[in-house]
C-alpha cells in the first residue's frame, strides 16, 4: 500500500508503480491520508457508521484535538481541505506528526480488513522502533511500546480468540537497522522511492529525536560490527600471517587485534 500526502508533498504514485513494475505479484493499492476525510471512502470499505467514528477515538486516546472531526458530512470542504483544516487546528509540530501516524495506521488497517487480509506487514526497522521510544519517553509516556507485543486488531477492538477476521500486525524489520535495510536493497539492486523533507517531519520531537536515535543505534551496530570482524581478521591473519601479526605488535596496535 503507497500513502501519499498531497497538500506538502510531490506525488510519487507513478514512481512507485515503476518500482514495482518488475514484481507483478504484487498489488498497489493507493491511498491518500485525505481518505480519512472522505465518507464515500469510508462507505466503500465499511459497513457501519461506527467505523468512522473510529477516527475521532484514535486521535482522541493521545490527547488530540478532534472538535473539527465533530462536524461530520454536513460540512462542505472538500476530503483535502478537511485534511488542511484539521491539521492546522493542531496546536504543536509533535501533535501533527502523531495526528499523521495515526491516520496512516486507522487507513492501513481498515485497507487490509476490506480486502479480507489476516496480517498487515509494516516496515518499521531497529531504527525507527528506536525514534519511536525515546519520542514517547520524552513525551512521559514510559519507556513502553506496544510495537514490543504482539498486537491484533479487530474493527478498532482489542482481538479475542472468538474474532475470526482479526488482524494480525507484524513488523518483521524490528530486528534490522535502517542502515541494514539500505544495504540489502543496493546489494539487490531494489529501486527505492525516495520522500522529500519536510519542515513538519523534523520540528516535533519525532523528528529533533531522530537524529539522536539515528546516531546511537548506527553507533551501537557498527560497535558489534567492528568487534566481530576483527574477530575474524584476528584468526585469519594469525594462521596466514603469523609474521605480520609479530609485525603488528611491535607497532603498539595489539589492541585491534
Amino acid at each position: 500500500m503507497a500513502i501519499t500526502y498531497k497538500p506538502q508533498t510531490r506525488d510519487r504514485t507513478n514512481e512507485i508503480i515503476k518500482a514495482l513494475a518488475p514484481y507483478p505479484k504484487f498489488d498497489l493499492v493507493p491511498l491518500r491520508l485525505e481518505y480519512a476525510f472522505d465518507d464515500s471512502w469510508w462507505r466503500s470499505i465499511t459497513t457501519t457508521d461506527q467505523d468512522r467514528s473510529q477516527l475521532t477515538i484514535e486521535l482522541g486516546k493521545d490527547g488530540l484535538y478532534t472538535e473539527a472531526l465533530r462536524h461530520g458530512p454536513s460540512c462542505d470542504l472538500s476530503p483535502v481541505d478537511a485534511l488542511r483544516t484539521y491539521l492546522a487546528s493542531l496546536p504543536t509540530q509533535t501533535a501533527i506528526s502523531s495526528a499523521i501516524r495515526i491516520l496512516v495506521r486507522l487507513l492501513l488497517l481498515y485497507t487490509a480488513r476490506s480486502r479480507r487480509a489476516s496480517h498487515l506487514l509494516l516496515g518499521m526497522s531497529l531504527t525507527t522502533l528506536s525514534i519511536s521510544l525515546i519520542s514517547c519517553i520524552s513525551q512521559g509516556g514510559g519507556h513502553s511500546m506496544r510495537e514490543e507485543f504482539q498486537e491484533e486488531w479487530y474493527h478498532g477492538i482489542p482481538a479475542t480468540t472468538e474474532n475470526a477476521d482479526a488482524i494480525r500486525v507484524v513488523r518483521p524489520l524490528r530486528d534490522v537497522t535502517m542502515k541494514e535495510c539500505s544495504m540489502f536493497a543496493w546489494w539487490n539492486s531494489i529501486h527505492v522511492v525516495g520522500r522529500n523533507g519536510q519542515i513538519r517531519a523534523t520540528a516535533g520531537i519525532p523528528g529533533l529525536t531522530k537524529g539522536t536515535a539515528w546516531a546511537a543505534v548506527v553507533e551501537l551496530h557498527d560497535l558489534a560490527s567492528l568487534q566481530i570482524s576483527l574477530s575474524v581478521w584476528k584468526k585469519i591473519i594469525r594462521r596466514l600471517f603469523p609474521r605480520l601479526l609479530v609485525l603488528v605488535q611491535n607497532w603498539n596496535l595489539k589492541v585491534l587485534l
